[in-house]
């Protein structure tokens, strides 16, 4: 549950217990069970703030930790970071630091990396000295990095280090550490450590006068967060988005999202800083709402098309070499959650048909004759209903992209016009792929491969219903995905870089649970930087995920690596 609802099964589960939970928290309270006390309340932290429970958790926190001294110290350092963060949430800013401070100083002698490295982030993020600030966040990321490499964790932490960096208005090292960040997220899966980047990388190009990307970022972010009910994440996106209404000459819409984030935020008890009243105010946010909205109808009001905001003209602070009036760009994310998105914004489809139809066609670049998307569309039908359904779905799609001029027809075969400018990260990663492969196999470095791999957010439209015209390149990419993540996995353990081979492995194991190679790979690391737990651990999972769903056992190869890792 840490970084937020990342999964949405287990989030269902706790939310069924949450009658359990508090009777139990109440149980270990008036009998005076505070160890219990103090456990349960740093472990459902994280879920509190997923329901919005910020004043819950934070009263629960505070009978507990009156109790603090009287329990094992690991636990008490748990839950003191655990009150450093709902104090945060809540605006009580004075409570942040003593909370961080107390955690960090019980947690540095309890040989617990996990924790220290999280209670170190918001002793960070408590800390008014940017250089002291900075140090923390740095012990932080290095904790992460080598105890907990490519997870949530390490993704928190370069989350808040890159705030740092943004609020000292160092724009180009916040994004080096908002993006890493979001790779993190795009590989796990895990909404919360997507959109909250995404969100921040909104902020960052506000700052930098690109309206129009700044937009994308934030819309983006917001649709994820308000997906997964994070209302938190729903309020920074939301921010953003009316900064970027006040830049683009739209005062009053900016007015109506900051005053209801304010009615919002006060419903749950998640004040703004003195620093944001002081700035929110000025853009409106005191101004009393010309409606009041619910979350979900805020949400929606911020994600219309705005004619304002369409038009806005990118104001950076040096003036950009003038485009061609004629450019058209688009950008297609299809590896993982699909978006597809203009300059001024996603698109907004009115069916499916006419999105896949576009997708189709960046498959075939070469182009398509309408028999050719009959036979993948419409298998069934006769002549007639395909030429009818063809046509329909193409007028569709034209209109969504802005004109007939956007597919064209030549010798009987449609494709996107060759003018049009696009991103499309599928194209792009197979590209990229394969030529960091070359490189790794010619001179071993490993740079452009690792980059390719941040572009595979999922796998090919996984969470579409699409036809099967899609399922090749479905399978083609995530070979090229797992061939990659061995070649790196297996170079960086060449060069006994065990830290980084393990980051390889463990993703390859979060795609495929049943790859035995990547256990191994991944044993193999953790044996060679003493964490003997860890490759019992994973032994123990890849036999439960093979007893349950082979029927099987591990591999012959697989048991001697384990008893040989594992032996005095």
């Amino acid at each position: 549950m840490f970084g937020g609802a990342g999964e949405r099964e287990l989030t269902a589960r706790l939310v069924a217990e949450e009658g359990n939970f508090r009777a139990a928290g109440d149980w270990a309270h008036e009998t005076g069970d505070h160890t219990t006390s103090l456990r349960l309340c740093a472990a459902l932290h994280w879920h509190w703030y997923a329901r919005g429970h910020f004043r819950e958790g934070w009263k629960r926190l505070q009978a507990a930790l009156a109790h603090a001294d009287a329990v094992p110290p690991l636990h008490a350092g748990k839950a003191h970071v655990a009150a450093a963060m709902t104090a945060r949430l809540i605006g009580a800013v004075d409570q942040v630091a003593p909370n961080a401070a107390r955690a960090v100083a019980l947690l540095r002698d309890q040989n617990d990396a996990w924790h220290l490295s999280y209670a170190l982030v918001f002793l960070g993020v408590s800390t008014p000295d940017p250089a002291a600030a900075e140090r923390l966040f740095v012990e932080a990321t290095g904790l992460a990095r080598a105890h907990a490499p490519g997870s949530v964790l390490l993704a928190f932490a370069l989350f808040w280090h890159g705030v740092l960096a943004l609020n000292q208005r160092d724009l180009d090292g916040a994004e080096r550490l908002l993006s890493e960040n979001h790779a993190i997220g795009r590989a796990l899966g895990h909404p919360p450590a997507i959109a909250f980047p995404l969100s921040m990388l909104g902020h960052l190009k506000l700052q930098r006068g690109q309206l129009e990307a700044a937009g994308a970022d934030l819309r983006g972010a917001l649709r994820i967060h308000a997906d997964n009910r994070d209302a938190l994440g729903c309020f920074w996106s939301l921010e953003g988005l009316a900064r970027l209404a006040h830049l683009s000459g739209q005062p009053e819409r900016a007015a109506q999202i900051l005053a209801g984030v304010r009615e919002q935020r006060d419903q749950i008890g998640a004040a703004w800083s003195s620093q944001e009243t002081q700035e929110f105010e000025a853009l409106g946010a005191s101004s009393p709402p010309q409606r009041a909205l619910t979350l979900p109808e805020l949400v929606a009001y911020a994600l219309e098309p705005s004619p304002g905001l369409a038009d806005a003209v990118e104001a950076p602070p040096v003036a950009p070499p003038k485009q061609a009036s004629g450019t058209r760009h688009l950008t297609i994310r299809a590896l993982g959650a699909l978006r597809i998105s203009q300059p001024a914004g996603p698109l907004i489809w009115a069916s499916a048909k006419p999105r896949e139809l576009l997708l189709f066609l960046l498959c075939h670049p070469d182009g398509r004759t309408r028999e050719q998307v009959g036979l993948a569309f419409w298998p069934e039908a006769s002549i007639e209903q395909v030429r009818n359904s063809f046509h329909v779905t193409l007028h569709r799609l034209r209109k969504t992209l802005g004109g007939a001029h956007w597919v064209t027809l030549s010798n009987d075969q449609y494709a996107v016009d060759s003018r049009v400018a696009v991103d499309f990260d599928a194209s792009r990663f197979e590209r990229d792929v394969t030529a960091g492969l070359a490189r790794l196999r010619k001179d071993g470095d490993t740079t452009l491969l690792e980059e390719a791999l941040t572009l595979y957010g999922g796998d090919f439209l996984e969470h579409e219903v699409v036809g099967d015209w899609h399922l090749e390149l479905r399978d083609r990419l995530r070979h090229k995905y797992v061939g990659a993540l061995v070649a790196l996995g297996e170079r960086h353990m060449k060069r006994e870089r065990w830290a980084d081979a393990a980051e390889a492995w463990r993703r390859l194991v979060a795609r495929d649970e049943l790859d035995e190679r990547a256990y191994r790979g991944l044993m193999t690391c953790h044996a060679k930087l003493g964490e003997r737990s860890q490759v019992q651990q994973l032994y123990q999972r890849v036999e439960r995920v093979l007893r349950k769903e082979l029927e099987t056992k591990p591999a012959a190869e697989t048991v001697q690596l384990y008893q040989r890792l594992m032996s005095p």
